[in-house]
């Protein structure tokens, strides 16, 4: 384990009270927005726009952080491995790409919901986080007892979420996970798109965020598993890892990892690096 006080301070593990989310289980104000969706910044406000520029949506935005306290047993962040650039302030992560495949369904269904992701994230506590996540089970996006994927925004301890229509794949499709810088506004604001970039109507853009992302992470959340039938058995590979910087730089990325042993799940690191990084997720 390569996870020390230093990581941990910087990317608390989320769960509080409220709908359950990826990045935390917390009282939220949802938004199921079309494919194509852009979620800009306006001011001190949020405004969700439909893909021909409609206003769909003017949020004040929340400028108080919600406090983040540890998850119960078995629920929240099961297994992760985190990375944190040492400047915190300006050279933010332009890209982050993973291929994983989708995992068999589970051999039992009890009203679990599975998340997996990578997303990046802003440090010290803070909680707005930019993630394209395959699930299993219904969370707020919605879903089933079936696989399906969707891009997630959520913003400042989760009070704010906007995410994609839940898009169903199967067992065995493979994910191309993508989060992309695609220019900046003013030099201080940052425009993304995060998409699984071979599965339509996954698209979401988030244009004029102010906060640094300068962290990452790959992960397993989980909420209401009862049994270990209730994941899937095997493995799950997170593999050609991709990232930069935006200065075009590749970071000198070596993961942090924790993980739930009283789950018996763990994330190994097979490979570090920012040029075909690789992780496996063992059940």
């Amino acid at each position: 384990m390569r996870l020390g006080f230093l990581t941990l301070a910087l990317f608390p593990i989320l769960g509080l009270a409220g709908s359950v989310s990826p990045g935390g289980v917390q009282s939220k104000t949802s938004y199921l927005v079309p494919s194509g969706s852009r979620i800009t910044h306006v001011g001190d406000e949020i405004h969700v726009l439909d893909p021909d520029g409609t206003t769909v949506h003017p949020t004040p935005q929340i400028s108080s952080r919600t406090p983040i306290s540890s998850r119960q047993e078995e629920s929240g962040y099961i297994a992760f491995a985190f990375w944190a650039s040492p400047d915190q302030t300006s050279n933010v992560i332009a890209s982050f790409n993973t291929t994983w495949t989708v995992p068999p369904d589970p051999e039992t269904s009890n009203g679990q919901l599975v998340y997996y992701f990578n997303s990046i994230n802003q440090q010290a506590g803070a909680s707005t986080i930019i993630q394209p996540v395959l699930q299993w089970g219904v969370s707020p996006a919605g879903g089933g007892d079936y696989w399906s994927v969707a891009s997630w925004y959520l913003f400042n301890g989760s009070e704010i979420e906007c995410f994609t229509t839940p898009v169903r794949v199967n067992a065995g499709d493979v994910l191309h996970a993508n989060i992309e810088l695609t220019s900046t506004t003013a030099g201080t604001a940052y425009n993304y798109t995060v998409e699984f970039s071979n599965v339509p109507g996954t698209t979401l853009h988030v244009e004029n965020a102010v906060e640094a992302y300068t962290a990452a992470l790959e992960t397993l959340e989980a909420y209401g598993v009862t049994s270990a039938s209730d994941y899937p058995t095997g493995t799950t590979v997170f593999e050609d890892i991709q990232m930069r910087m935006q200065d075009g730089s590749v970071p000198s990325l070596m993961w942090g990892i924790q993980n739930d042993e009283a789950d018996g799940i763990s994330m190994v690191i097979d490979k570090d690096g920012a040029e075909g990084g690789r992780l496996t997720l063992v059940y």
